[in-house]
């Protein structure tokens, strides 16, 4: 960041602190004269509140974890992209918000992905599949506790008949099955909530912490049958032309997923390669995710057995990062031991961040434990945040630095792409966020790109609304045709 750069940060933070000052006078007349269109005047998101974490306050911190220095210069502010005509081209900043239709873009024939609306059904037909039946068991949990919004009679029964589903007959295992899938949809989220909202009453039913836990669990069990059998190619086109179109060694990606699966995390991992440093990755898990995971598992060991996390060296990441704001599958974080429940289900120690690692250093799904297992560190619990009210935001130091990246993403963003993203109006946090840091700016962002399937033209008029542009390039036939148009 130039010191022109630095020095228009320390005015606003001031603005912020200090509303009667000059420079916010300043900007409340910029707001007035609408500078930069009716969508920001209009938004009912707009307003600011201070960020005051070391990664948004002119630090030398960099975006990935790591600073530019620790990469010995690789990232310098103008570089010749266009070495044919000599002519220099400015670092872009870009920004991918991705949401669950891009991982469902890529599901298989006879393998589906789900979205948040249809993950009950779509996780049901694993029932088979699981031979350590933490599917079936965590199902018949919910069911157990009444979390669910639409009847479950007949799945009741069959729990009634046999309270411990390892007693259940092969039929009993299918009709099960069969009435799970054939539910009513109901979006995951809103179970996760009311596994919280409702407290048990009778002393026998599950608590709210196992539950939570337990159904967390089997969505990291789901993602790890499906292992990685989805189709990659309209996700590896669409990285390998951005990567080439902006090369990481100059340009910065920032991916916000808030997806819990690791599909896009796997590719990127896969692609992001220094090209002036053969053998070094531009991604790695120790910092690629906004901050430090400072251990990690081994993907081999066996379900439930006593694993001991071992030292993740740091390797800085430069060009790419990917910051998720709701949680990962692959973030396992030690739990208080108290037993309390929190906003979200379980109390989760400040870290350390462990990671599921293949031998190769790949990422993964913590296919191997259960929620009792008990390691060193503590017992580990997978840290996932639902959408929620901004008052009930998890405050986790990890998770509160990846909201800060975000936002200085979205402040400095050139362009932005939005893939598969539905932009729920519950998640009304993640819209302040995005409110906010687009409130922050000098101008409007250059281009917007969003990418959904068959979506009503309310949905552009939000992103348009959202993101303070009118300049919005619809593309509403799914992932995979976009990306096949590059």
């Amino acid at each position: 960041m130039g010191h022109a750069a630095r020095r228009v940060r320390t005015e606003s933070q001031t603005a912020q602190l200090n509303p009667a000052s000059p420079t916010s006078a300043r900007r409340g007349e910029i707001g007035k004269r609408g500078r930069v269109g009716a969508c920001w005047r209009q938004s009912p998101w707009v307003f600011k509140s201070p960020c005051l974490h070391p990664c948004h306050s002119g630090g030398r911190q960099t975006e990935h974890g790591g600073s530019h220095e620790a990469r010995e210069g690789r990232h310098p502010k103008l570089v010749g992209a266009d070495q044919a005509s000599g002519r220099f081209m400015r670092t872009r900043k870009i920004v991918y918000f991705v949401g669950a239709g891009l991982t469902k873009a890529l599901e298989r024939p006879g393998k589906p992905v789900p979205l948040m609306n249809d993950f009950i059904r779509v996780m049901a037909e694993r029932i088979e599949e699981d031979k350590d039946n933490v599917i079936l068991g965590t199902l018949a949990l919910l069911v157990s506790a009444g979390v669910f919004e639409h009847d479950c009679t007949e799945a009741s029964g069959i729990i009634r008949s046999h309270t411990n589903f390892h007693e259940w007959t092969p039929e009993e295992r299918v009709a099960f099955r069969r009435a799970m899938m054939d539910r009513p949809p109901e979006s995951i989220e809103r179970l996760l909530e009311n596994a919280l909202e409702e407290a048990p009453h009778d002393i026998a039913a599950p608590s709210a912490t196992r539950l939570v836990i337990a159904f967390i669990y089997a969505i990291a069990r789901f993602f790890s049958l499906l292992d990685w059998e989805v189709e990659w190619g309209a996700l590896e086109g669409f990285l390998r032309h951005q990567f080439a179109r902006y090369p990481l060694e100059s340009h910065t990606h920032t991916f916000v997923s808030f997806n819990y699966d690791l599909i896009l995390d796997r590719k990127v991992q896969e692609l992001a390669w220094d090209a002036h440093h053969p053998g070094v990755p531009s991604w790695h898990p120790s910092t690629g995710y906004g901050f430090s995971i400072s251990y990690y598992l081994p993907m081999d060991a066996k379900l439930g057995t006593r694993t001991d996390p071992k030292s993740l060296p740091r390797s800085p990441c430069v060009g790419v990062s990917i910051l998720k704001p709701h949680g990962s599958l692959n973030w396992l974080v030690p739990q208080e031991n108290s037993g309390r429940t929190g906003d979200i289900g379980y109390l989760l120690k400040d870290g350390p961040v462990s990671t599921p690692l293949g031998k190769e250093g790949e990422i993964g799904y913590p296919g191997f434990i259960v929620p009792t297992a008990v390691y060193p560190l503590g017992s580990l619990a997978v840290c996932i945040v639902p959408p929620t009210d901004p008052a009930k935001r998890v405050t986790l130091g990890f998770i509160e630095r990846t909201r800060c990246m975000e936002r200085k993403a979205i402040e400095e963003a050139d362009e932005v792409y939005i893939l598969g993203w539905s932009m729920p109006t519950s998640d009304k946090d993640q819209r302040l966020l995005i409110a906010q840091a687009i409130a922050e700016r000098e101008r409007p962002i250059s281009q917007v790109v969003a990418v959904n399937k068959r979506a009503g033209e309310d949905y552009f008029d939000d992103v348009r609304q959202l993101f303070g542009t009118v300049n919005v390039t619809k593309h509403n036939n799914g992932f995979s045709e976009f990306a096949g148009g590059l």
